[in-house]
């Protein structure tokens, strides 16, 4: 598997660890459920830390489609965006982490910190999916916007 490979598949990891971990979090406020908020703490944290082989990767991945004739200014804006992206993973991550081991020494993170990172989450939720929908106009004119 080459570079370009990897950074596909570690890309689609990274989105459903990020939905998944929200929707567990928004369930886990609803239902007040301590398993619940762990656990989608644990899907961010993961998604969080395989952003860094998707990050690492991209640079491969570029070289790939750049040989198949792909015009250097789409991979460019998916680039840009997909850095700002992964600073703010590894900011959700970071948090995330905090929480867990908060939680694990006090036996909750109390309901304010889980919204405040439910809400980053949504936020890094939604630059994931512009992201990834970039990324999919590098191989994909069909969905590229008609201008």
């Amino acid at each position: 598997m080459s570079g370009a490979h990897f950074h596909v598949v570690f890309t689609h990891g990274v989105f459903w660890l990020v939905i998944l971990g929200s929707l567990l979090l928004g369930i886990a406020l609803w239902k007040k459920s301590g398993t619940l908020r762990t656990t989608g703490m644990v899907f961010l944290l993961a998604g969080s830390l395989l952003s860094i082989p998707v990050f690492l990767t991209g640079e491969a991945a570029e070289h790939t489609v750049e040989e198949y004739g792909v015009e250097h200014d789409v991979i460019h804006e998916h680039e840009e965006a997909a850095e700002l992206l992964f600073y703010f993973l590894i900011a959700l991550g970071v948090i995330a982490l905090v929480s867990l081991v908060l939680t694990s020494r006090s036996g909750s993170t109390g309901r304010g910190p889980t919204i405040a990172l439910l809400l980053l989450a949504l936020a890094v939720t939604v630059m994931t999916a512009r992201v990834a929908g970039l990324g999919g106009e590098v191989r994909h004119e069909e969905i590229r916007a008609v201008e």
